[in-house]
């Protein structure tokens, strides 16, 4: 992806990770299936902007931009995708993708004033946008796939991998993501309160915790974050403080 398109990209991320539940199946025509689809995740979305994330009006805006990138590039039923639009779903009756996808802005920009809009039981999929920095590095490292380092044994400790990655992924810019990171190790723990809750939850998005229970590893991994932050960048140092 050449830099300009991979700018192109990026700025229509917010409408991407809505729309994420139909990248596969296409945009339903019906507005009342695609209230109830897209439910999920605009709660997340919801939650994460009064975390200082992306506002439902950026998300909005960004989808009234790709509808009037799909209105240039459709043309007598045939489409030729720009780079802008990759994983942006279609509409199932695709001459139809611009004017589903300005309903959906305008449903957006609205959603916030939905009475009950937020769920007493939210799901796996919209709490998984609650812990983005966990999701990345428990799937790499310690996810089904994924091993810490070469050579892990159930006698070789987590705490060992999680200084791997905080050294050869995290290190120096450590300020920008350790303190995120063990936000989202605590949260988990207030989330799920018991080890059945946390191993379903984690597992079920192919995350892992190596050998140790959950309920000792969170803790762990925020206490491996907060001691590096303590010897490697010591807040007079690290933060502008008067």
């Amino acid at each position: 992806m050449s830099g300009g398109s991979h700018i192109e990209y990026f700025r229509l991320q917010g409408a991407r990770i809505l729309l994420a539940p139909y990248e596969y199946d296409g945009l339903p025509d019906d507005e009342t299936t695609w209230q109830h689809g897209l439910a999920p995740t605009l709660r997340a979305l919801y939650v994460a902007e009064h975390g200082e994330g992306r506002t439902l009006y950026e998300v909005a805006h960004q989808l009234r931009m790709a509808a009037d990138l799909f209105s240039t590039h459709l043309k007598d039923g045939e489409e030729t995708t720009p780079r802008a639009l990759k994983r942006i779903p279609a509409a199932a009756t695709r001459e139809r993708t611009p004017a589903v996808l300005r309903d959906i802005a305008t449903y957006v920009e609205r959603w916030s004033k939905i009475e009950g809009k937020l769920e007493a039981h939210p799901g796996p999929w919209e709490l998984s946008h609650r812990f983005p920095r966990l999701k990345q590095v428990l799937t790499i490292y310690f996810g089904q796939d994924g091993l810490a380092y070469e050579g892990e044994t159930e006698d070789m400790p987590e705490a060992e991998g999680v200084r791997t990655w905080i050294n050869d992924d995290v290190h120096p810019n450590c300020v920008w993501e350790l303190p995120g990171t063990v936000a989202e190790c605590y949260e988990a723990l207030a989330l799920f309160t018991d080890e059945v809750s946390l191993d379903r939850f984690f597992t079920h998005l192919n995350m892992g915790s190596g050998y140790t229970p959950w309920l000792e590893f969170l803790p762990m991994f925020a206490q491996e974050c907060i001691n590096h932050m303590r010897e490697h960048h010591p807040s007079r140092e690290s933060l502008i403080l008067p």
